[in-house]
Parts: C-alpha cells; structure tokens; sequence
C-alpha cells in the first residue's frame, strides 16, 4: 500500500501544473471504488486542514504544511475543487514567478 501512494505521490508531482489535480481526480476514480475510502479520505484532509489551522496560531511552525495536502486529499474525490486547486496554481505559481524576478532585480 505504501509503495502504491508513493507512486501515485510522484506520478502527482510529474504532472504538468494546471492539470495535476484534474487528472488526480480522474485517477482516483479509476482506480477506487466504493464510497468508504473517499468517505475515508474526505474525513482525513478535513483533519489535515483542521491540524493546519491549529498550528498556524502556534508560533515556528507553518500550518500549511497540513492544510495544504488536507486541502487536495478533498478535492481528489470531487472534480470541481480539483479545478479549483489547479487554476489556483497557477496563479500562485505566475505571482511567485513575478515576486522572484522584482526580487532579483534589486
């Protein structure tokens, strides 16, 4: 099972950004069937971006480091917020490319 996620891990992380969510959702319904694991999985990114926020408040430690996989553990099962993640992105990919290159100038 643990060589399965973390081939599907790096087969995420291969993917072009704009569509790894989108194909992530696709695969996922490929290859689960059955309600329990996406149940299962809905109910641990909610723990994930709940563990997320607690640790935001607390000081040295970076809550998106939870809240971030809690938020695409959600969005797998459901094409909509899988769209979602992937135009968001790229935005956030354009405004960081944007923030290095002023960055550099100076």
């Amino acid at each position: 099972m643990w060589k399965k996620f973390k081939d599907g891990y790096h087969k995420f992380l291969r993917e072009r950004p704009g569509k790894r969510f989108v194909h992530f959702h696709r695969r996922w319904h490929q290859d689960v069937k059955g309600p329990g694991r996406t149940i299962g999985m809905v109910v641990i990114g909610f723990i994930l971006i709940a563990g997320g926020i607690v640790l935001g408040f607390i000081p040295g430690i970076p809550g998106f480091v939870l809240l971030l996989p809690g938020v695409a553990m959600i969005a797998g099962p459901f094409r909509t917020p899988a769209e979602w993640l992937d135009r968001a992105e790229v935005a956030i990919r354009t405004i960081l490319k944007r923030f290095r290159r002023r960055a550099s100038r100076h």
